[in-house]
């Protein structure tokens, strides 16, 4: 009988066993450690969608596992999910999870959605004793502040940020926008630049670098800027503001080929790039843009159509009220366009008490009942994000202005059916507000 050499047997026996091995590693969920690995790279580059892709591929290839589970809730924390945050760490407490991270992280949520009442020693307590994550524990840390309208305090937390993670875009992306909602036109372009020389694919920062040349007129620098942006996930946003630029550059034809292809994406995947890139989404830049365009062009039914979209969204958007108004007129609707003029004419009405009411704040700064007033006209005409900072600066002076809890939680409750991120906040505001009358 022939003997066969040991080199063979070893190799036999190889493709005996390995399969078997290959197939225990796979019940035991041993090849999730690699998307869970990419999921986590993703992370530090903020790359979110990239992140919950693995994350879910881990999922699937192992489904009761904690670390996917923290994983998947620190995702939906960044995507601004806070319930469905919530539901991943009650899952990854379920299967026996690191209980100190799935605290950490239960307070991580608290602090974005800017209910800071009774874990502020806490964060502080974070802040010193876990410096790996120091960064997550600044970013929530400072959201949480600007949400209830303390942005000196916020400022003091991103100066401490900058010296502890030098490399980090995302302080600098943060102080760009505190200019830019301030109006800080300069200093908030002298941001964004700095955010994305640390990370030139920042792209909430070449987002907010391009809002800020257009708000200067500087659109042929812009452009580039949005040319950038269309090399990376968010296309089809890059491409409404390429079209922006066309359009005031004299290029209607191509503006126009723009903005009628991103409308071919699905509108709630489209507003969710808008929230990730720190874009507005109060009212429908998409359909605004391409209806103006097209009643330029004479398209006066495509016009109306996409008007009309843009108004049925936010009724409360002047511009595009007034738009619609036009194109209703010009298309022979003179009774409809009537009833359009007559709102814009009402609210402008408005904003001059608006207005009015703004002189009053700056001569007494510390009047309360005062901002609040301003805040509540800013949210009845067409201006939610001014309304929402004069609104939590009340509460940063007086945490328990049960008014102002009432009327936040009246408008994000509101919102929900647009945002379901926002139900956290609602719940907040609406419980403090109980708190308030007792």
């Amino acid at each position: 009988m022939r003997l066969i050499p040991a080199s063979k047997l070893a190799q036999r026996l190889m493709l005996l066993v390995l399969p078997a091995v290959l197939i225990l590693v796979w019940l035991l969920g041993g090849f999730a450690w690699w998307p869970r690995h990419w999921a986590r790279q993703a992370l530090e580059r903020r790359d979110y969608a990239a992140a919950r892709k693995w994350a879910e591929v881990a999922e699937r290839w192992n489904a009761s596992n904690a670390e996917t589970e923290w994983l998947l809730a620190r995702i939906e924390r960044k995507f601004g999910r806070t319930d469905e945050a919530a539901r991943h760490l009650r899952a990854a407490q379920r299967l026996g999870g690191n209980l100190e991270l799935v605290r950490r992280e239960e307070l991580l949520i608290q602090a974005q959605t800017g209910a800071l009442g009774d874990i502020l020693r806490e964060l502080d307590r974070l802040l010193i004793e876990h410096s790996e994550d120091g960064a997550e524990i600044c970013e929530a840390y400072v959201n949480g502040l600007l949400i209830n309208g303390r942005v000196e305090e916020a400022l003091l937390i991103i100066q401490s940020w900058q010296a502890s993670f030098p490399k980090d875009p995302q302080p600098d992306h943060l102080l760009g926008r505190i200019a830019e909602f301030q109006n800080r036109t300069t200093a908030a372009e002298r941001h964004y630049r700095a955010a994305i020389a640390k990370s030139p694919q920042h792209a909430p920062s070449l987002f907010g670098l391009g809002r800020t040349l257009t708000s200067a007129n500087r659109w042929d620098e812009a452009l580039q800027v949005y040319q950038q942006c269309r090399d990376l996930t968010y296309r089809s946003v890059a491409e409404v503001g390429m079209a922006r630029c066309h359009k005031s550059l004299g290029r209607g034809d191509e503006a126009l080929r723009l903005l009628r292809r991103a409308t071919a994406q699905p509108q709630e995947s489209f507003r969710e790039a808008q929230r990730q890139l720190g874009e507005s989404t109060e009212y429908d830049s998409l359909r605004l843009e391409l209806g103006t365009l097209e009643a330029s062009l004479g398209n006066t039914d495509s016009a109306l159509a996409a008007l009309q979209q843009a108004v049925d969204f936010n009724p409360k958007h002047r511009q595009a009220r007034y738009q619609l108004a036009q194109i209703l007129n010009t298309a022979g609707r003179t009774e409809d366009a009537k009833t359009h003029f007559k709102w814009y004419v009402a609210m402008e009405q408005k904003i001059a008490e608006r207005d009015r009411q703004h002189d009053l704040v700056e001569r007494h700064p510390r009047d309360l009942e005062a901002r609040h007033r301003l805040g509540s006209l800013y949210l009845e005409t067409d201006s939610s994000e001014t309304g929402l900072f004069w609104l939590r600066g009340v509460l940063a002076e007086d945490p328990q202005h049960r008014a102002t809890h009432e009327l936040l939680a009246d408008y994000y409750e509101a919102q929900s059916a647009k945002d379901p991120s926002v139900q956290a906040v609602a719940r907040f505001h609406r419980q403090m507000a109980r708190q308030a009358a007792q």
